[in-house]
């Protein structure tokens, strides 16, 4: 067996030896090393990110553990160019500095170092003289060669590739690369840009180039810690501490081994098919309790572990991307942050009761994602040991395969390699090929369990998942006692389980005909490129082109986030409102093949058709996002028609409305309200500048004689005299004590020099600052006067108000309605009340009193009959 192990530099910028003969470079060559020589290029040091931290106390606990290596490889069909290909490697290096990073100590404290420039080798090896019963196998043993080698953080590099061809226009791209630089998602944005680059080396058909990236990982590593420093993950603390109280330590799996002193991390995987059909039985089963197949698969999980470990209290890990901000999303870097779901089983509940229960768990956790998985630990400190891993030993997740893009003529597609390690006890990965197939996949920990107890494990899943999809209203013991049946001891009706099987697995075959609740499939490529948009930004497989956008969680964020990846396809501007009008693929496409220009929305905007009941009018200012009472009319129901008011023009914050504004835009939105209702009563709901809009509207209505029946605010304060004047100062002087000690040193020693020449020139000059117009609005003076109005109030507000606001739980409107203020109290923030799950509870609570309205013909206010409603936050 002989192959061809020559090895090919790649250096990520251009090397001169300096021991070299000076006399054999060219002048600009010499010009380079002297530039080179003299001015060095700036040392780029960051803190590590949380997560990154964790990772390097592990590996100065057993350094060289290669259990953290992500390996993975490509096969590459066609006519490959290997210096395209190695140049773009070393262009790719070059664009994402946490590829040329490695690990320091400085001051007694870890910090990540990016290397101005990295000189890499790629091994280059030829079977193509090898037997090819054996080429396969050759090719797959110089992978696991690689796979099994350590990183050594403190030097880097943290990556290496090898380059392996197999037949005349077929490689293997091989890669390794630590997990402290990159995640799953970083995978695929590596082959993506990897593949866009080697377009653009090869001159293939695309030569676009790569947007320049406005950040790297360093600068969110320095983010994240100032976040934690300046308090804004501390409710999100909170939270979980609170969650995961009492919880119990250790998951207790029955095992074939005793568990070692201390972990090994020595692991094996077996995987097998779900029948297709009972997959879509499942999702059927989701929609219908507004539930995602991701949280029934989930749920069903856990029946499992609660028959195994005999506990109620299960606790599972669920890894996310946690990259917030979109300038993130296109970053390699270790951006994963797990979630613990905590799910209480007790009561004997029916599935679809615990389905409930854990789509509550589920939503819950994804509001608090943001806090990052090794704070938590950090903030429960239980106590640790190297025998199992702390809070969660357990793990569940769920991927769908994407498709690979073209690396100019040549095609790609993943090799699947594997190395034998297990993090976790136990993690179970549901998998979605390209072709609409599934997947179980079982990584376990071989120190604890043999094979045989996993495959009988994956068949006991796929034996409650027939279950479930048979009967779901049955209770957990009812789906238990299956499994007992598996095991042999209960042998009644044993039969009737293998034939449903049986039935699935037949009814699965291509020749088949569609099952009649399979979600309507897309019509053409354009429908096919939107819904891949749809399932990525929402995270949600198995979506149909009619599955409203909301109704799969959208909001706001994930809307904007949507919108930009659809204009990269129709290549023209979408405004992120057009979601309103089409929030569904199938109409999305539709309105895009149609040649829509996306007009402005009109000022009165339709949001639920509804055919009886007093219609509902959320009133909006200009220019801001309106999309979350979009949610908002998900909760309302489809009985009663919902409008959105909301004029053209761009959002202002520097200056506040003055009550001349506010009355010339209430004129036109009730001129545009009456085209719809022309009498009342009215029904409005607004919040901040929307909900001053609307007292304006109130005021002018019952002025023209017109009934309000109720006017709703959302957590927001009556303008004037709604805050503590000397405590707003302090506010104003403490946040920007805080900007300014973000800034570098001299540019805070400068900045104070202009203050200080800034108020000498106004002591001597006698100057003095014109009155700012937020002054002038909120502090009006003694001749402002109320303007009262008889429209009862119905107020969702937080808890807790910013310390600088007056004491006043109606938010001053108690001293504006004549009718009283009924204020609920909803556990959010002020900027989550919009979305889920405070929307939710929002939606419930004005659906009754709207039904209370319409039924009485009046809605009972009083402010001292405050009642509290607690979201699932």
């Amino acid at each position: 067996m002989k192959y061809d192990g020559d090895r090919r530099s790649v250096n990520c910028s251009k090397v001169i030896n300096v021991s070299d003969d000076l006399s054999n470079l060219s002048v600009e060559e010499q010009k380079e090393l002297l530039i080179g020589l003299l001015h060095p290029k700036a040392r780029r040091v960051f803190p590590l990110s949380l997560a990154q931290q964790r990772l390097w106390f592990l590996d100065q606990l057993h350094p060289g553990n290669p259990v953290y290596n992500i390996t993975f490889g490509l096969r590459l069909q066609g006519n490959l160019f290997q210096e395209a290909l190695e140049s773009s490697i070393r262009q790719l290096i070059q664009r994402h500095e946490i590829l040329r990073t490695h690990f320091e100590v400085e001051s007694g404290h870890p910090v990540q170092v990016v290397a101005p420039d990295l000189a890499l080798e790629i091994p280059y090896f030829d079977l193509t003289d090898v037997p090819g019963s054996d080429r396969s196998r050759e090719a797959n043993r110089l992978a696991m060669e690689d796979a099994r080698l350590p990183f050594d953080l403190a030097t880097g590099p943290l990556l290496r590739f090898k380059l392996i061809r197999v037949a005349t226009e077929e490689h293997y791209l091989l890669c390794v690369i630590h997990h402290i630089t990159c995640d799953g998602w970083s995978l695929g944005i590596f082959v993506r840009e990897l593949a866009a680059l080697y377009d653009r080396n090869s001159e293939g058909p695309s030569t676009a180039s790569l947007i320049d990236l406005s950040i790297q990982y360093g600068d969110y590593a320095e983010w994240q810690r100032q976040s934690i420093v300046a308090g804004f993950l501390n409710r999100q603390v909170e939270y979980w501490k609170q969650k995961l109280a009492g919880a119990p330590p250790l998951l207790q799996l029955p095992a074939d081994h005793t568990r070692p002193p201390e972990q090994t991390h020595d692991g094996a995987n077996q995987v097998t098919p779900i029948p297709s059909e009972i997959i879509h039985d499942l999702a059927v089963l989701g929609r219908a309790h507004k539930a995602t197949l991701f949280m029934v698969l989930l749920a069903v999980f856990k029946t499992l572990v609660h028959y195994y470990a005999e506990s109620d209290d299960i606790l599972v890990g669920v890894p996310v991307t946690s990259r917030p901000r979109v300038e993130l999303e296109d970053l390699v870097g270790f951006f994963v942050n797990t979630l613990v779901l905590r799910t209480d089983l007790s009561g004997d509940p029916s599935f679809c009761e615990l389905l409930h229960r854990e789509r509550e768990v589920v939503l819950d956790a994804f509001a608090h994602a943001d806090c990052p998985f090794e704070k938590v630990v950090e903030e429960l400190n239980p106590v640790r040991t190297l025998s199992y891993t702390p809070v969660i030993q357990v793990m569940f997740s769920a991927v769908k395969a994407t498709k690979f893009p073209k690396f100019a003529d040549v095609s790609a597609s993943l090799h699947m390699l594997s190395a034998p390690t297990s993090l976790f006890d136990l993690s179970m990965e549901f998998i979605e090929d390209l072709e609409d197939r599934y997947w179980l996949r079982v990584q376990y920990a071989t120190q604890l369990f043999d094979y045989a107890r996993i495959a009988r494990m994956l068949d006991h899943y796929v034996t409650l998942l027939l279950a479930v999809a048979d009967d779901p209203e049955s209770r957990i013991s009812e789906l238990i006692s299956q499994l007992e049946v598996k095991k042999g001891l209960a042998v009644p009706n044993e039969h009737v389980l293998e034939d449903r099987k049986k039935d699935y697995i037949t009814a699965s075959q291509p020749a088949s005909e569609p099952h009649l609740d399979q979600k309507i499939e897309p019509h053409d490529a354009l429908e096919r490129i939107l819904l891949r948009i749809w399932e990525r930004v929402l995270s949600v497989s198995g979506i149909g082109i009619r599955d409203n956008f909301f109704d799969l969680g959208g909001h706001s964020l994930l809307a904007a986030h949507l919108v930009t990846e659809v204009e990269k396809v129709v290549e023209c501007k979408v405004p992120v409102s057009s979601l309103f009008r089409a929030s569904t693929v199938e109409s999305f496409a539709e309105a895009i093949r149609g040649g829509v220009a996306w007009s402005p929305d009109p000022v009165l905007m339709e949001i639920t058709h509804g055919l009886r009941g007093t219609p509902l009018f959320a009133i909006v200012q200009s220019g801001v996002d309106a999309l979350g009472y979009s949610l908002l009319s998900r909760h309302l129901g489809n009985e009663r028609p919902f409008y959105k008011l909301q004029a053209h023009a761009s959002a202002c914050a520097i200056v506040p409305f003055s009550i001349e504004e506010l009355e010339t835009i209430a004129r036109e939105y009730i001129a545009a309200m009456r085209t719809i209702q022309h009498d009342g009563p009215y029904f409005l709901i607004g919040m901040c500048n929307g909900a001053l809009i609307a007292e304006q509207m109130v005021l002018q209505l019952e002025a023209m004689g017109h009934d309000v029946g109720t006017l709703c605010i959302i957590d927001t304060f009556v303008m004037e005299n709604s805050y503590i004047r000397w405590l707003v100062r302090l506010e104003s002087f403490r946040a920007g004590r805080r900007c300014v000690a973000q800034l570098p040193f001299l540019a805070q020693v400068s900045h104070y020099k202009d203050v200080v020449k800034r108020r000498l020139k106004e002591f001597f000059s006698h100057d003095t600052e014109p009155v700012n117009p937020w002054t002038k609005a909120i502090w009006p003076g003694k001749e402002f006067q109320i303007r009262h109005f008889h429209a009862p109030v119905l107020l969702f507000r937080r808890p807790k108000q910013p310390y600088f606001n007056v004491k006043d739980r109606g938010m001053g409107w108690n001293l504006r309605s004549l009718s009283g203020v009924t204020a609920r109290m909803v556990n959010a923030t002020h900027w989550e009340m919009l979305r889920e799950p405070a929307v939710g509870v929002i939606g419930a609570e004005l659906k009754k009193a709207l039904q209370r309205i319409d039924t009485a013909g009046t809605f009972d206010t009083e402010l001292d009959r405050t009642e509290t409603v607690i979201t699932s936050h």
